[in-house]
């Protein structure tokens, strides 16, 4: 089923209401959650039973406490860290098929710890190239190099999120918005 840009704007915001709203640690916030998205699709899903239209979802939450990193994935999604401790957050047994086929909850929760200049690329349906490209950068140039690069790999369509930990308040500075 498609999602005009508002109804997209207000599911996510219920995702984000329900995260902030959630008492008890970081990881239960998280499973809140995803667990209220999944419910809104499932039932989504099952008022449109024979029409042949569904919403699976495929997500990556995140929240960055301190220096540790916590996200939960959950579909075909991939986390991969880049910097001192580059590693490839996956596991398609845990983090199951998707959100919204049925009401139980598949999820794959992990933790890093972030340093200054460290990358963290975020996506679901991984381009075949990147794995390698994300594996051959030793020392990446700058941000818009890596995302270049990784643009390079690719000939489709992608949706994904790179960021860099950098020193500062906490505040998110977007650097340049690709549509």
């Amino acid at each position: 089923i498609p999602y005009s840009s508002s109804e997209y704007g207000q599911i996510a915001g219920q995702v984000a209401e329900t995260f902030y709203t959630t008492g008890g640690s970081v990881t239960f916030a998280l499973k809140s959650a995803v667990e209220a998205l999944n419910t809104f699709l499932a039932e989504r899903n099952m008022a449109s039973t024979g029409k042949g239209q569904y919403s699976i979802g495929a997500l990556v939450l995140a929240a960055l406490r301190g220096d540790l990193l916590y996200s939960v994935q959950c579909g075909p999604t991939h986390v991969f860290t880049m910097g001192r401790d580059p590693r490839h957050y996956h596991d398609s047994q845990m983090a199951g098929k998707g959100l919204g086929l049925s009401q139980t909850t598949r999820m794959y929760f992990s933790q890093a710890k972030l340093h200054f200049g460290d990358r963290v690329l975020f996506c679901a349906a991984l381009p075949p190239n990147w794995e390698k490209a994300i594996v051959e950068e030793r020392h990446p140039a700058s941000l818009e190099a890596t995302r270049r690069r990784l643009m390079a790999a690719n000939d489709g369509n992608i949706s994904a999120v790179l960021i860099q930990a950098s020193e500062g308040s906490g505040a998110i500075n977007v650097i340049k918005p690709v549509l």
